[in-house]
């Protein structure tokens, strides 16, 4: 054992290390007192330390080339003896099953389509799928019978006073509803909000489900709307002749539909669109389409 001392424990390992001529991790190691800076330069300590290098356990000696030598043919003999037993061991196939692998006819295989005639293949794949696809549309008559069997249902268990609801197809891409009877008009609500919230529900059901738009009238609430509009639409509709634009007054709910509606039935070559002002009012404006320069 050897005393070191330095400013730094780090100084004290690398004094010892040098002195043994080994690592730092060779170093039996105590330390005898840790290293302090003190205060303003007073009391300053140094690293103090008792080292020795650990004893190296012996290494084996190397084996004669001789005795080596013999160490590797015996495991090769070992290896090779090993492979024997198991080939031994494996079941032998008799003669009799040979034969009949032998007797028996290869497996043809369907030939491929020459590389020309692929494309073709490919394109009635597709086509097929394309067909199928618009196949499972479903029919306008089982639209109209499963949506007037649902909503019969629903309303069977209600309070109001109404006659069965009907429902058939106006035409090709629309569905009508009817509700009629003596509390029918109770349907509607004040200002139309009941009818405006069933309409919105059905035309969700609907149109999500089926991929049909609706119409739903009840107690000809929607057809006195219509001719209200047609009613309001006239000085609109002089004005659009006369001036080539204009637009409506702030149109609430449904009768915004059918502004939008009528209007574009009527002017088919003009820009017609619903537009919403600061307040969340909604309008009508009739203008010619603008051109692209």
């Amino acid at each position: 054992m050897k005393k070191f001392e330095a400013g730094t424990l780090e100084e004290a390992y690398a004094a010892a290390a040098k002195e043994f001529s080994c690592s730092v991790t060779e170093l039996d190691i105590q330390i005898v007192q840790n290293p302090s800076r003190g205060f303003l330069g007073f009391g300053r300590k140094n690293a103090v330390i008792v080292a020795m290098c650990k004893e190296k356990s012996a290494r084996p000696k190397p084996e004669k080339q001789g005795t080596a030598r013999a160490h590797k043919e015996k495991k090769a003999a070992q290896k090779e003896s090993a492979v024997i037993t198991k080939e031994a061991r494996r079941p032998k196939a008799s003669p009799q099953k040979s034969e009949e692998r032998e007797k028996e006819p290869a497996k043809q295989e369907l030939p491929a389509a020459p590389a020309k005639e692929q494309p073709n293949l490919l394109k009635r794949r597709d086509k097929d799928i394309f067909d199928n696809f618009y196949d499972e549309t479903p029919d306008m008559h089982v639209v109209v019978s499963e949506v007037e069997k649902h909503i019969n249902n629903l309303f069977s268990s209600a309070c109001f006073r109404i006659e069965p609801v009907r429902v058939f197809a106006l035409d090709d891409e629309t569905v009508q509803i009817e509700f009629k009877g003596e509390d029918a008009a109770l349907l509607i609500g004040k200002e139309g909000y009941r009818y405006k919230a069933m309409a919105y529900l059905l035309y969700n059901w609907i149109h999500g489900k089926y991929g049909y738009k609706i119409r739903l009238e009840i107690a000809e609430f929607l057809q006195n709307q219509e001719a209200m509009m047609e009613s309001y639409l006239q000085p609109i509709i002089e004005r659009i002749e006369n001036e080539g634009r204009a637009q409506t007054k702030i149109l609430d709910g449904i009768l915004v539909q059918i502004a939008l509606q009528k209007l574009r039935e009527r002017y088919p070559q003009k820009y017609v669109a619903v537009r919403t002002n600061k307040e969340g009012g909604r309008y009508v404006i009739v203008n010619e389409f603008m051109e692209r320069r």
